[in-house]
């Protein structure tokens, strides 16, 4: 079973400054001695400095051993960056002990370095490009680090408590790096959640949360966004004030807590709201050991029959009975309309093929206390996808709590029946199973996609895996 640790929760994020002022801002067309420990090979041109070495500042900073640094990287060959980039904190002056934040090779890496021995925090995979920013928050024994616009926070067990901020460079094809920024720790918190003004919409096996924007605090660097807690345990964070859990099994109360935080790691107060969870009306009763074994886990298929049931039943499923002659498909059951084109057939070896099919699902909107969007625009449209199928983990607690499996159509299965030894997961909706621990959705066929493409978590479907590579039973592929 994977695990979520602390160094894998990515916020997507944008580095909101607002009035926040950095103590010492530099764009390195110049080293100045009196601010700079030099080592290594340096030099400075107008767009920053290039080279192989690094620079530790020897500013004060008002917060401490607490503060943000940032810079930004220029390369020089079309875009691609061709060496390594480091920011540091709590440095010695010859960086000999620090914590390292260092982006190479289509990854970024958090370091502790102590007397030139090296161990790996936390690592994140991002590719580098002209003008990415990197930016890394020390607070007491907590790192937070940015490469672009995905987050990852890390909680140091044996934190470096002394040394300064300062950054590095590694790269013989002429890049720099370029508009240093150090600066103190904010510590006061953001606004609390509005509790009263916080909206909820359920249904047996999803519930939807909605509130009002916090605000950061005048000098604030900036909101980095909301942790979700359900009955204590942690869900998950998000930047945009709306959640969607998709891991509760009625009939249950639940209670939620939103806590909104700054990028400096300051947490309001919690907004709570207790939620009434339907019954499934599909759903058998259970009673012992077998209500607590199922008491997380999402029913086999929601019967959609009474107000309490979530109507949509998007896609096309094998089981389903749908009516249209000219590529629509309307559900009899929901009245979902879908749409398909199947718009790219790609061929492989072996006559191999995939279509990846644009579809539509007409069910997006719901409306009960309130209205509410289902849907998701992912660049082709609300309502629209493209794509031959996708994995999304349902997270409960820093664990997997199941999968969900999205075919060409739109129509989605739950893989919650789990093997522990093997971290293999499959359905009562399907025959496809999964793989967690290898990232391959299998099929009946003997064909499997190796899915480890990952939507970058500052888009709507964020998190969500995609195929890069699907190979048939004979071993002829597409990539």
């Amino acid at each position: 079973m994977k695990i979520l640790r602390l160094s894998t929760i990515l916020l997507s994020s944008a580095a909101v400054w607002a009035s926040y002022q950095p103590t010492y801002s530099d764009g390195l067309s110049s080293i100045d001695p009196s601010k700079w420990t030099q080592n290594g090979n340096l030099s400075a041109a107008s767009n920053g400095i290039g080279g192989n070495g690094s620079l530790i500042s020897t500013v004060s900073v008002p917060t401490g051993a607490d503060y943000d640094v940032s810079m930004t990287i220029h390369t020089a060959n079309q875009g691609a960056c061709s060496g390594s980039y480091s920011l540091y904190a709590r440095s010695t002056p010859n960086g000999a002990t620090a914590y390292v934040l260092t982006l190479s090779a289509g990854s970024i890496g958090l370091f502790r370095e102590v007397a030139n021995s090296w161990t790996l925090l936390s690592s994140m995979p991002y590719p580098c490009a002209d003008g990415i920013v990197m930016r890394l928050v020390v607070r007491g024994s907590s790192l937070t680090f940015w490469s672009g616009p995905n987050t990852a926070a890390y909680q140091d067990v044996a934190p470096i408590t002394t040394g300064q901020p300062g950054v590095g460079i590694s790269s013989s094809e002429g890049d720099t790096i370029a508009n240093v920024q150090l600066g103190p720790i904010d510590y006061l918190p953001p606004a609390a959640v509005n509790a009263s003004a916080i909206e909820t919409s359920t249904a047996p096996n999803r519930v939807d949360l909605r509130w009002p924007a916090s605000a950061p605090d005048a000098n604030s660097a900036g909101l980095q966004g909301y942790a979700i807690y359900r009955d204590g345990v942690y869900l998950g964070s998000t930047r945009a004030p709306n959640w969607l859990d998709q891991t509760v099994s009625g009939p249950e109360s639940t209670a939620y807590s939103i806590y909104a935080a700054d990028q400096h790691g300051s947490v309001s107060a919690p907004a709570q709201v207790t939620v009434q969870v339907p019954a499934d009306p599909g759903a058998k009763p259970k009673t012992g050991a077998a209500a607590e074994i199922v008491l997380r886990k999402p029913s086999a298929k929601n019967v959609p029959d009474g107000p309490t049931a979530d109507q949509r039943e998007i896609g096309v499923m094998p089981t389903g009975s749908y009516w249209g002659a000219a590529g629509e498909n309307i559900d009899l059951l929901s009245g979902n309309l879908n749409f398909s084109i199947p718009l790219i057939k790609a061929m492989g070896r072996g006559n191999s093929s995939v279509t990846f099919n644009l579809s539509y699902n007409s069910q997006m909107w719901r409306q009960d206390t309130s209205i509410w969007l289902l849907g998701q625009d992912v660049g082709l449209g609300l309502g629209w996808k493209l794509q031959a199928g996708s994995i999304e983990p349902m997270w409960y607690g820093g664990s997997e709590l199941y999968y969900l499996y999205t075919d060409a159509t739109g129509a989605q299965y739950v893989l919650d029946q789990s093997n522990p030894y093997t971290n293999v997961w499959t359905s009562l909706q399907t025959y496809v199973w999964y793989d967690a621990n290898a990232d391959i959705l299998h099929f009946p066929d003997g064909s499997f996609w190796n899915m480890n493409v990952v939507s970058a978590l500052v888009e709507q479907d964020g998190g969500t895996q995609y195929p890069s590579q699907m190979e048939d039973s004979n071993g002829n592929f597409l990539s």
